[in-house]
């Protein structure tokens, strides 16, 4: 963690990430209160876009059904526009114009516009003069003459049309003549679900205990149905007497206009018919989504029985799919793209003996069911809201002038290393839903800790971590791995783990309150004998970043001869890369494998104090060739050495099991390069190595969990979760605050310098002015003149 002095640790709190600038956004939607399917996806995105985005808010402009609903919208919405109110489209358009937002997103569906078909939308539009996509929740395959003008005039005003499955392009194409390249396809969002084969304990908190649920979460229309589920729930209740279908949501305020609960009071008749009124329960409430999720996980089955083949969206089934659940579906468009090739039921429109069968089917094959849901489940990985987001962001991003200053993501929490830290220190491993406990702790990851909680000056958190450390010194050496009862399991050594702990003991002493350096200051005199001693690379360049904190400042306190180890280990470090490299090959051994820029970085910190021109010419070489290596300029991203085979010399190159460590260890690097040369290039390179937490990966998938504070653990073909490793181990998220850190501190430096800049032209030019007798002038410009 490269640092230049003691007061720039903590004036920004946040970084630049150069392919997600903070945009301003204003979304046109129906929004909660109001009770639609797209209200609740527009909150959903605009909650997922902040995330990402936090300085900059999403505001909405909420189309409102002219008072049928007494709505109290919440603080976001910033205008209504009453839906048959020609003239407030035209003052939506004029508030946009006047502000200062960068972009719009439409949320479209022909009857939530006024005017024939929803062509009020098109004055908003042709008096818009921001740029704006539209989002299609409904693509017609028959539309009328109308219908068809009303999209096609939006799509040559918009920048893109996105539609959430593939099938909805070829319409758009060739029913409305719209050009391909004007589409994108992003798919619908959702949570980021565990997969749970036993929900037995989810159900008692519902009223379901010990039954086997089916549900299905929706506005009651005769469109949706249900009717035919509820036909076949006699043939499943001779088998299974203890089945439930659920039928959750209020009646569609549409269908309530026209004619009243009808609807439901038939639906209700049906079952007294059938006799199986303890078997369907119709529960009439809208639910926030904190029960929707409730009712899905809690459900073994999912169905959208729905009529209209033309739909090209859903909500509630997504959701469904997400958490892996048998899913069944009439074949609408979107079922269709999102339950064939195994991963659910299709089952025949207004055909209640299919949907019978297929519910028996599933009971009956519970092995093959289980391959059903893992393959459902799988799928969905590509739906959940944080990879959703970030696509949208990525697009609206793109109509944004590239000079545009970036500042986006804010200073992460501790709350994810204090839930994986308990008496002992910080457990090493979680699975998606639980810490690996019978892991134990490491080394590694206790020192990265402390060093994370002293950049956090959280110093009694740090306590603890260099307490760990402290206890896994033995005779000069350090131990790597505890178990969770308490006993170290293996001996004590000169590996990875010693480089690390003594890098954060120099760290504790240099930055820490008076109680870490006393104490961080025995376990270096205790470890630096062994320094001359180190066989491996890396914990050569860990010791010598160390010292490098150490004889920065002033470390001749501790009476060692710092200065001479110092230059012992980089003159180690300069002879491994002579003998190791050749042309092509400007590395320090015949691999490139794990934390790798740790080995030029070392050098680097080096030069600088010492002012040593062979180590920084060897470790910006060096560093240049792990860039070389790993940056990819067609996808402008990081593409790391996976761990699934390395990169050897005269080798292929793994890219299988890409590790977050690589992206916090390459962004520390480049950052050090940047402050030794300057050169706003590695700057930039370093906000593009961050960025790989954020999507801009192979897998365009972000690695961060927002809910939690937690990093996946690696990307990689070898993972079935659309290549993700859903485990959220320390060192992933460790790496993520040490690198956010780097940076910090890099954007600090480059405002200083800004300052500094400022401040040496505006005191030439007063005394330019001075000389020149020019007493008076325009305080505005001058002050205006030092703060560009």
């Amino acid at each position: 963690m490269p640092q230049s002095s003691e007061g720039k640790m903590n004036k920004v709190r946040s970084v630049g990430l150069p392919i997600l600038k903070p945009v301003r956004v204003v979304m046109l939607s129906t929004y909660i209160p109001r009770k639609c399917g797209i209200a609740t996806f527009t909150k959903d995105l605009a909650n997922s876009i902040n995330s990402l985005n936090p300085e900059r808010v999403v505001e909405i402009i909420a189309m409102d059904n002219n008072g049928e609903e007494s709505l109290d919208y919440p603080w976001e919405v910033k205008k209504v526009v009453r839906q048959h109110v020609q003239e407030d489209y035209l003052k939506a358009a004029d508030y946009i114009n006047n502000s200062i937002i960068d972009t719009l997103v439409v949320q479209h569906e022909y009857g939530i516009f006024g005017g024939k078909d929803g062509e009020y939308i098109l004055d908003f539009v042709k008096r818009l003069k921001k740029p704006f996509v539209v989002i299609l929740h409904t693509v017609l395959q028959s539309p009328s003459d109308n219908q068809r003008r009303v999209l096609q005039e939006l799509s040559k005003k918009a920048k893109c049309l996105i539609t959430m499955i593939p099938v909805a392009t070829d319409i758009l194409t060739s029913v409305y003549e719209i050009e391909e390249e004007k589409i994108e396809i992003i798919p619908h969002g959702t949570p980021d679900f565990a997969l749970i084969f036993d929900n037995s304990r989810l159900k008692s908190p519902i009223g379901f205990k010990d039954k086997i649920v089916m549900s299905s979460v929706n506005l009651l229309d005769p469109n949706k149905g249900f009717e035919n589920v509820i036909k076949a729930i006699p043939d499943i209740k001779k088998k299974y007497p203890n089945f439930v279908y659920l039928l959750i949501g209020q009646t569609h305020p549409g269908v309530i206009k026209k004619f009243g609960e009808s609807y439901r009071e038939g639906l209700i008749q049906l079952t007294k018919d059938l006799n199986i009124e303890e078997n369907v329960v119709l529960i009439n409430k809208y639910i926030p989504l904190e029960d929707l999720i409730k009712y899905i996980l809690a459900s073994d089955f999912y169905i959208t029985p729905y009529k209209n083949m033309q739909q090209i969206s859903s909500g509630a089934l997504s959701y469904a799919i997400a958490a892996g659940k048998i899913c069944m579906s009439t074949p609408y468009r979107y079922a269709l793209e999102n339950l064939s090739g195994g991963r659910g039921y299709l089952v025949q429109p207004e055909d209640s003996k299919d949907i019978a069968a297929a519910v028996l089917h599933a009971l009956e094959h519970p092995k093959q069911i289980e391959l059903i849901r893992e393959k459902c489940y799988n799928s969905g990985r590509k739906m959940i809201w944080p990879r959703v987001a970030f696509l949208y962001l990525e697009k609206l991003v793109s109509f944004i002038p590239k000079s545009r200053r970036n500042t986006l993501v804010g200073r992460p929490n501790l709350d994810y290393i204090r839930f994986m830290t308990d008496a002992k220190g910080m457990l090493e491993h979680s699975a998606p839903d639980k810490i690996k406990y019978e892991e134990g702790y490491a080394v590694d990851d206790n020192a990265r800790a402390m060093i994370v909680a002293i950049l956090h000056k959280k110093y009694k958190l740090a306590e603890k971590y260099l307490n760990f450390v402290v206890s896994a010194e033995e005779e000069g050496k350090v131990h790597c791995d505890l178990s969770y009862e308490g006993q170290w399991v293996d001996e004590p050594d000169l590996g990875d783990f010693f480089g690390r702990a003594f890098w954060a003991a120099c760290f504790a002493y240099r930055y820490g309150t008076t109680p870490l350096k006393n104490k961080s200051s025995e376990l270096i005199i205790k470890l630096y004998p062994n320094l001359k001693n180190l066989k491996s690379l890396r914990p050569k360049a860990s010791c010598l970043i160390g010292l490098c904190l150490l004889t920065e400042k002033d470390g001749s306190s501790l009476s060692l001869d710092l200065k001479q180890t110092q230059k012992m280990l980089a003159n180690s470090l300069i002879d491994a890369y002579r003998m190791n490299s050749d042309v092509d090959w400007h590395w320090f051994e015949e691999i490139l494998s794990y934390d790798n820029a740790r080995l030029p970085q070392s050098l680097l910190m080096y030069s600088k104090i010492e002012n040593d021109e062979t180590a920084k010419e060897i470790g910006l070489s060096s560093l240049n060739f792990v860039i070389d290596n790993t940056y990819d300029i067609k996808d402008s991203c990081f593409k790391f050495i996976g761990s699934d085979g390395w990169f050897k010399k005269d080798g292929e190159k793994s890219t299988n099991n890409e590790q977050p460590i690589e992206a916090g260890a390459t962004a520390e690097a480049l950052v050090t390069a940047y402050l030794l040369t300057e050169n706003h290039y590695y700057l930039q390179m370093a906000q593009i190595a961050f960025s790989w937490y954020f999507g801009n990966n192979s897998l365009r998938f972000p690695m961060v969990n927002f809910q939690k504070g937690s990093i996946y653990d690696g990307i990689g073909d070898m993972f079935q979760d659309e290549g993700v490793n859903l485990n959220q181990g320390a060192e992933s998220v460790l790496s993520y605050h040490l690198g956010y850190f780097a940076l910090e501190l890099a954007i600090n430096h480059c405002k200083d310098r800004e300052i500094n800049n400022n401040f040496h032209a505006l005191h030439t030019s007063m005394r330019h002015i001075k000389s020149k007798r020019r007493f008076k002038f325009n305080l505005k410009s001058l002050l205006s003149f030092g703060m560009r």
